[in-house]
């Protein structure tokens, strides 16, 4: 991996969350601020898309409220709030570069506010693709871990997301064979002694379903061992670069994440259908064989001969009603017969 990847600023998990909770009060501006905000020179340009106006006014919000508790003193909150522009302007272009970063510097700089308080107009920049990816791998770990502790209420799901979190732990840690003090493998490190305290994860809980957590070098086996076996099946040898791949990807549980990489985590909605599909499918199965199996049973051949019975019963109804219309028919035929004679010996004796 590259070196400028593993040098990057990677933010604890505990700090990460604090930082994300207060981002989320500022995540729905007002239509009169975005109407204010839309008519500065800046933003007349009509190529700027709206929303980059909305995570503008998101970012001028963030940044002084930031200054206010305290959260961007040591630069983690510039580290946040950069790299959620990064990910949040990445879903609306699809080839990103500096261009629209230099907007956002622009907007902190023109901004009589934010110039003031001179708070991360050095931090706010465009994050290379291969950097980025990491980010997104360990910050999506973090949102995991998030779901177990909010899922606290039900074992079920607690137990899944902390299944999730060291399968994705244990991909992410194989990168850190080779350390070189990096902040990034500091940031797992710190994730470690998170996941060895959680009674979810370390404690037993979920009855022995969790996996180890791995040391780096036994993560980075495992994988190879893997990844060996699956090219071994295949027929041909293992590659680097499809090493690097499965390095790489792994999946997380949030909808931006799993839109861009294709992937999907069960949701309690999902897990339950997987339930439900094969129960259905086997009550089917038990319904129809029932429907071939019932005539053998003592309320098959009852129900027979009553079938039997009722089929008698109609055909002798059938058969009475057939015999009276036939009946009515003669007798009708006879009547005029008898019209016709007295019709006959009437104009006989005139």
């Amino acid at each position: 991996m590259l070196t400028s990847v593993m040098n990057e600023q990677y933010i604890y998990w505990k700090d990460y969350n604090d930082i994300k909770h207060v981002l989320k009060e500022f995540l729905t501006p007002t239509v009169s601020e975005f109407s204010e905000l839309s008519r500065r020179d800046i933003f007349r340009n009509s190529e700027i898309k709206q929303q980059i106006i909305k995570y503008c006014l998101i970012l001028k919000k963030f940044l002084i409220n930031c200054k206010t508790n305290n959260i961007c003193n040591n630069s983690k909150g510039c580290w946040y709030i950069n790299y959620w522009l990064n990910d949040k302007t990445r879903e609306i272009y699809d080839n990103l570069d500096n261009t629209i970063f230099d907007i956002y510097n622009r907007f902190i700089i023109d901004d009589g506010e934010l110039s003031e308080k001179n708070m991360c107009t050095s931090k706010i920049h465009f994050i290379e693709n291969d950097i980025f990816n990491v980010m997104k791998n360990l910050y999506g770990l973090y949102e995991i871990y998030d779901n177990v502790k909010t899922s606290d209420v039900d074992s079920y799901f607690a137990c899944y997301y902390a299944k999730s979190c060291v399968d994705e732990y244990n991909k992410n840690i194989s990168n850190c064979v080779i350390r070189d003090n990096n902040n990034f493998c500091e940031a797992l490190d710190n994730l470690n002694s998170v996941f060895k305290d959680d009674e979810w994860i370390s404690k037993d809980k979920c009855n022995a379903t969790i996996p180890k957590l791995l040391s780096p070098q036994e993560a980075h086996d495992l994988l190879q061992e893997k990844s060996q076996n699956v090219h071994q099946h295949r027929g041909y040898p293992p590659a680097e670069e499809d090493l690097k791949s499965q390095l790489q990807e792994t999946p997380v549980a949030f909808q931006a994440i799993k839109a861009e990489r294709n992937i999907d985590i069960p949701t309690p909605r999902s897990a339950y259908v997987s339930i439900i599909i094969p129960l259905l499918a086997a009550l089917v199965g038990i319904f129809l064989l029932f429907l071939y199996l019932y005539k053998f049973t003592p309320f098959g051949q009852w129900l027979s001969s009553r079938q039997g019975t009722i089929r008698i019963s109609q055909n002798i109804n059938n058969e009475m009603y057939d015999l009276q219309e036939h009946s009515s028919e003669d007798y009708q035929t006879n009547l005029e017969h008898i019209r016709c004679n007295v019709a006959y010996q009437s104009i006989g004796d005139i």
